[in-house]
């Protein structure tokens, strides 16, 4: 991807992934949603401690002025005018955001994963770290329509990871549930999936 003359690809977001903590515990890798992002402290807290941590570059040119300090702040009615305030400097909810000095987890929720059968970026904060190595065979689909056939035939009750082919962003829809839907019932369990755009559907029976 190219944008402003710089190129941005799947490694940027794997090493930036590696060394930039986790802080947000939003669907779908946790329940809340964006609203009770907004009420744990928004987009304003999680600047504050990118930049307190040093991970976001201040000296840059946004639509509303030099640097990103300006997105600590929030915009308020008062007395019929709109005035920028200070905003949260502790979460209000540390189920849902946490400070840069006690993250979920020390890296973020994204991996390149990439072998014989493709590569692709996967969100793991989804996933519970004893479930993020899975063996077992590789059952590819052409479509969330096949995996949902599969289930009904029967054919996924076994251990099996599914890879649903042509799921970029651009073919994304509903059937992504189906489609993790079937992968989960097949799995009895209710093993945890790495699900989305592309990216494999995971199950485990037993």
């Amino acid at each position: 991807m190219r944008a402003a003359g710089i190129v941005i690809d799947w490694n940027d977001f794997d090493e930036l992934s590696q060394v930039v903590p986790l802080l947000a515990k939003i669907y779908p890798n946790g329940k809340a949603d964006v609203n009770h992002c907004h009420a744990a402290g928004g987009v304003a807290f999680l600047v504050r401690n990118l930049l307190e941590g040093g991970l976001l570059h201040e000296d840059v040119q946004t639509v509303v002025g030099k640097g990103l300090s300006i997105y600590t702040k929030e915009p308020k009615l008062i007395d019929g005018k709109v005035q920028w305030v200070d905003g949260a400097a502790k979460s209000h909810d540390t189920k849902v955001l946490r400070g840069i000095g006690e993250p979920f987890q020390p890296d973020g929720g994204l991996r390149l994963m990439q072998g014989k059968l493709g590569r692709g970026v996967i969100k793991i904060s989804t996933v519970a770290p004893e479930h993020r190595v899975v063996k077992a065979p590789a059952i590819v689909f052409n479509s969330q329509e096949e995996v949902q056939e599969a289930f009904d035939k029967g054919e996924l009750k076994r251990d099996f990871v599914a890879i649903v082919r042509f799921q970029g962003a651009r073919e994304r829809h509903a059937g992504v549930a189906s489609a993790d839907a079937a992968a989960r019932r097949a799995s009895g369990s209710g093993f945890p999936r790495c699900a989305g755009d592309g990216r494999p559907y995971v199950a485990r029976v037993g």
